[in-house]
């Protein structure tokens, strides 16, 4: 890993209270209601403004229907997918930040990246996925799961600060852009270096990509790899 940056305050629920502040002041002039003197009207309204957010990821337009939100009064709004940029733009501006961050500490340019994987429901935003390619100039990938792969992280993280788990520690030592080499101009390759408290696990040379399917002129830069954790030695063994 060459740098990480990331804003600890940003995330999608920040685009959930864009919908629900905006909703809640929509609804105060149309309906003279004010959710925020009624908890379960507030909660309604955010479970209600998550789902908006979900369905105008895929759609360019979304109603949001309510029955009896507060004092038996059914609410009704409709907005569209520019509308909800509009309002979300004091949260998109922060999505930026982060990249730039992580490309300066690692001394690095925008040319310098293969290519970009996003994951994280969050990711889904249409608005975000033109922020990224729009900086790095190129559309990210969705090779992995969204949900499941920061589910599984959260999961490992808990076991980590959990003084019930036991779990092993994982940590690359030696990943060398100059053992990236090309064989008979058919395939790359990459050697890689794997150790588990103090123990050799893994290594040697390993078909990677075919080389018509890989950027010319790697040189040194980057590469990515996709690490598994073991769950056992035999496993690890077999491996």
């Amino acid at each position: 890993m060459l740098s990480h940056a990331y804003d600890r305050s940003l995330g999608g629920r920040d685009f959930d209270e864009a919908l629900f502040k905006h909703f809640a002041t929509k609804f105060k002039e149309e309906y003279k209601i004010d959710v925020y003197q009624n908890a379960r009207a507030c909660l309604r309204l955010r479970v209600a403004c998550e789902k908006l957010k979900k369905t105008l990821s895929a759609n360019p337009e979304a109603p949001l229907n309510i029955e009896c939100l507060m004092d038996e009064k059914d609410v009704r709004g409709f907005i569209k997918r520019e509308e909800f940029e509009h309002i979300s733009a004091p949260v998109l501006v922060r999505v930026k930040r982060p990249l730039e961050k992580a490309l300066a500490e690692a001394g690095l340019t925008t040319e310098n990246v293969h290519f970009v994987e996003v994951v994280g429901s969050g990711s889904r935003v249409p608005a975000i996925i033109k922020i990224i390619t729009d900086f790095f100039g190129k559309e990210p990938r969705r090779t992995m799961n969204a949900s499941e792969c920061v589910a599984r992280g959260c999961a490992l993280q808990c076991a980590i600060l959990s003084p019930t788990f036991k779990v092993r520690e994982f940590q690359v030592i030696f990943v060398d852009a100059d053992q990236i080499i090309s064989e008979n101009e058919e395939a790359l390759w990459f050697r890689l270096m794997v150790v588990r408290q103090g123990h050799f696990l893994a290594g040697g040379h390993h078909p990677l990509l075919p080389e018509r399917d890989h950027p010319q002129g790697l040189g040194h830069r980057p590469a990515v790899l996709h690490l598994p954790l073991w769950t056992s030695e035999r496993e690890a063994g077999q491996d």
